[in-house]
């Protein structure tokens, strides 16, 4: 009996030893997600167009229906930063699907 315990003792132990270590990569890919966010929102003056109004992940569409390239930073599903190529004097067209 004492080996059945025992041996239930190391089970529970390394149980718990399986979810600290998943808390602690869930915690890490948290605290990445957070800086990122954190970069976007920090950036005043950053340039930020929707991603889906971007061709072929480097150029946009003036309105007068010319591509014109752009140099983009950080980017997620819906929004991306332009480094280059565009000034807020431009204006962009969302290109036909």
């Amino acid at each position: 009996m004492p080996d059945s315990i025992e041996l239930h003792i190391k089970n529970i132990q390394s149980k718990l030893q399986l979810l600290l270590k998943k808390h602690a990569l869930l915690s890490k890919e948290n605290n990445q997600l957070k800086k990122e966010n954190e970069s976007y929102q920090s950036k005043e003056k950053a340039l930020i167009i929707p991603r889906s109004f971007l061709l072929e992940d480097d150029y946009v569409m003036l309105e007068n229906k010319e591509k014109k390239k752009v140099v983009t930073g950080l980017k997620d599903y819906q929004k991306v930063e332009i480094l280059g190529g565009l000034t807020t004097a431009d204006v962009i067209m969302k290109p036909a699907p």
